[in-house]
């Protein structure tokens, strides 16, 4: 392996807490074995970090942050049209791809979690649009590298330099979750399809091919089955209050007024600059701090004081899950579903005969979600809102079928046996038994009515084996690693392993 890289270029984009736990040691792994390595860095802590490093020296070094600053008018943008961007990346439109970036379509500034009113004019929009182009343009033409290395595709500049390599035929891979617990795979698109893993599963499947993982993955998959089948527990499973008493609101306010200190600390060595313009989830004033705690707190009252529908009361229905959002899972893998309000309510009139639709928020929302958000849901027609708290497995155990834009719980629905339509564009979905795709919505009636009949005609035993290559594809195609928890920290025992799969997988052609 050391050889193979030997005169190689390869960029590597350097964000945040990735780059100084995984992407830098790539980047030393890469330099030992003779690559020229150049890097994109994202946040200024992290080109602090690059720059002041003594393992040795980037050949190239491009800082992405000023990309935020370019405005309308900008003498830089000015010979670029939105046509060019959409020519130059080979897609139709930009507009869902800018939707990955949450403090440019959205507004932290104006409520917490997040405003759906945009955060800049349309004019701003189409100015970050185009600098992010120039920029991934610029850094391609002028480093030329064999190979891109990055994290994940979670923004809108991963996705640019996603979809350019693709267009100039440069190797890309960035890492997706398998949906196999601690199983990644590599992709060089940011909505994994055309992948390895698929052609795999799929040759497996048609008995093109045989996996030595097969006995592993069908170990897995009898595993899953037993962990998701407990008696029953519905509407008193973890049915608690938390985090709602007068103690803690008054643990809140101490931990604004903690965080408020180091807030000015940072601000008085420069960390951080012209907060009042771009106040977000990592820049937060005192007073933002304050309205968060408190409006965190009254959510979680409110989400815990609810009346909601018992899920026993409930005898027909699709199980419809609310997304974590801001999020890549609902913000790049499903953006003309991530207004969830409104989708929701389509889903709910393509119910057919006495079926309902049951909505259940993410447990991890019950802080951010409104009190009039959840007001809404609960007001549409033919819509049933479960309590938050009770067990997602429950809860997908007794649907007739999954309905969801892209989530974990259509995989989780596999081995319960349950069928699921995904309306967003993730491709890793596309190989499991249990997953039809349609992301035309005025034809999901006639999808449901289809899906409910072959169910009833599945071959448990065909659908088992399908299902359990899926699994093998995984273990076939993807590295296994603890690679979250490297990456945020927690440990670093895997590092090796990861560094190996990146290694590995940036000399298949």
């Amino acid at each position: 392996m050391k050889n193979s890289y030997k005169g190689k270029k390869v960029l590597i984009i350097q964000q945040r807490d990735w780059a100084k736990r995984i992407g830098h040691p790539l980047a030393c792994r890469l330099n030992q074995y003779g690559a020229d390595v150049g890097c994109v860095v994202i946040k200024s802590s992290t080109m602090k970090f690059i720059s002041n490093q003594m393992d040795f020296k980037y050949s190239f070094i491009k800082y992405a942050d000023p990309i935020k600053d370019i405005g309308p008018g900008h003498l830089s943008i000015s010979g670029i049209s939105l046509d060019d961007v959409c020519k130059g990346l080979g897609v139709d439109t930009v507009w869902t791809l800018v939707q990955s970036s949450r403090n440019h379509v959205k507004n932290y500034k104006e409520k917490f979690y997040y405003s759906y009113r945009q955060g800049m004019t349309d004019e701003w929009l189409e100015a970050f649009i185009k600098a992010t182009y120039k920029h991934v343009c610029e850094v391609v033409d002028h480093f030329n590298p064999d190979i891109i290395f990055m994290p994940n595709f979670a923004a809108l500049q991963q996705i640019m330099f996603s979809l350019i390599a693709r267009q100039r035929g440069i190797k890309l891979c960035g890492v997706v979750d398998s949906k196999v617990p601690g199983v990644f795979l590599f992709t060089e698109s940011h909505l994994a399809q055309n992948t390895k893993f698929l052609s795999v599963a799929e040759s497996l499947k048609k008995g093109n091919s045989q996996s030595g993982n097969y006995k592993k993955a069908l170990d897995f998959v009898d595993a899953q089955k037993k962990k998701l089948a407990p008696p029953n527990n519905i509407d008193i499973a973890s049915i608690v209050t938390k985090n709602t008493g007068y103690l803690d609101l008054l643990r809140g306010g101490v931990n604004v007024a903690i965080n408020s200190c180091f807030f000015f600390v940072d601000l008085y060595l420069n960390k951080v600059i012209n907060y009042k313009n771009k106040v977000s989830i990592d820049y937060r004033p005192p007073n933002i701090l304050l309205r968060d705690e408190v409006s965190a707190w009254l959510n979680r009252y409110s989400a815990e004081r609810r009346r909601y529908t018992a899920l026993s009361e409930v005898k027909s229905y699709a199980y419809f899950p609310l997304q974590v959002q801001p999020e890549a899972t609902i913000d790049v893998h499903a953006t003309r579903f991530n207004n969830q309000l409104e989708t929701a309510r389509q889903v709910a009139m393509s119910m057919p005969g006495d079926m309902t639709l049951v909505v259940k928020d993410h447990p991890n929302m019950s802080m951010r979600r409104s009190r009039s958000y959840l007001d809404k849901i609960q007001r549409l027609p033919n819509v049933k809102l479960v309590d938050f708290r009770i067990s997602t497995i429950d809860v997908v155990r007794n649907a007739q079928l999954v309905i969801s834009p892209s989530s974990t719980t259509m995989f989780e629905a596999a081995y319960l046996g349950v069928p699921a339509i995904q309306l967003g564009e993730l491709g890793t979905a596309r190989a499991y038994p249990n997953i039809w795709y349609q992301p035309v919505l005025h034809e999901l009636p006639s999808t449901i009515k289809q899906v409910l009949s072959e169910w009833k005609m599945l071959d448990s035993e065909k659908y088992l084996h399908d299902l359990t290559c899926c699994v093998a594809a995984a273990y076939d195609t993807g590295f296994e690693a603890n690679y979250s928890k490297v990456w945020s920290g927690d440990t670093s025992s895997d590092l090796e392993l990861i560094l190996t799969a990146f290694l590995r997988e940036g000399l298949i052609k």
